[in-house]
């Protein structure tokens, strides 16, 4: 018997575009991506966001792991080099791998607004990055690190700052965020905790770039680099977050891992 969900527009067209069927073999992702969608909007966050990778779909297909949540039809991501799709998340090989989700600052986010997340299931101290992009040394650029043992969050910043590291991280596994609301506020958040927050004088606001963030490493101003090993299962891009919103989308993230049994 299939299942049915009712008045999920958002849910149905996302379980359709991946080709993930409403069948009780499927039932954790269909229940899991319903709720998500729902738990987004409750909690006053799905606006916000642009795009979001929830990284599920048939085992092994790299096409059905694609799909944005907000907008199957837009920012599909495009994976190149070596990738292992399970059912726990997204691999990339860590030298060749990642994925370009076609999402530019650029017409798409406002300066000095952005929050962009990444659930890491790998504990590793490697010197990579998770996503990021980078026009060039005097220009803009956005992404994490999140090295087990030191984290940097970068955002909208010119000539490489204002930026924020952490060094008192223990663990590379969990759900990272980094959210700048204000040319001088940025703040980064582990799980529900935060982790950093920064106070900076300098002046961020920049021109936004037409260069797209890459997943499993980072855009260098067209050349990929920096390639991760870390296991994705939730990855999104979207308008800064006050920290009450940013921890409520790490409920609404860990909830959705705990449906799909991959919660870290």
């Amino acid at each position: 018997m299939g299942i049915i969900l009712r008045q999920n527009t958002d849910a149905n067209n996302f379980l359709d575009a991946a080709g993930i069927t409403r069948t009780q073999i499927n039932a954790p992702i269909v229940v899991a991506i319903s709720q998500l969608t729902s738990d987004l909007k409750q909690y006053g966050v799905w606006d916000k966001m642009k795009a979001v990778y929830p990284m599920v779909g048939q085992a092994g297909v790299s096409s059905s792991f694609q799909f944005n949540l907000k907008n199957p039809n837009t920012f599909k991501g495009t994976f190149t080099g070596g990738w292992t799709f399970s059912s726990t998340g997204a691999k990339p090989d860590g030298s060749t791998g990642y994925m370009n989700t076609g999402f530019a600052p650029s017409g798409n986010l406002t300066n000095n607004s952005v929050n962009i997340t990444f659930y890491s299931r790998t504990n590793s101290n490697e010197d990579t990055y998770a996503m990021g992009f980078l026009g060039n040394s005097s220009y803009g650029m956005t992404g994490m690190n999140i090295g087990r043992t030191n984290f940097v969050g970068y955002s909208n910043m010119n000539s490489y700052f204002p930026y924020l590291q952490v060094t008192t991280t223990t663990t590379s596994l969990g759900f990272f965020q980094f959210s700048r609301t204000t040319n001088t506020r940025a703040v980064a958040f582990q799980n529900s905790s935060s982790i950093g927050t920064l106070s900076d004088t300098t002046n961020a606001d920049i021109t936004l770039l037409n260069v797209p963030l890459f997943i499993g490493g980072r855009n260098s101003n067209g050349t990929p680099n920096g390639f991760s090993s870390y296991e994705c299962a939730f990855a999104s891009i979207g308008d800064g977050l006050t920290d009450t919103e940013a921890i409520n989308l790490s409920t609404a993230i860990q909830r959705f891992q705990t449906t799909l049994g991959r919660q870290v």
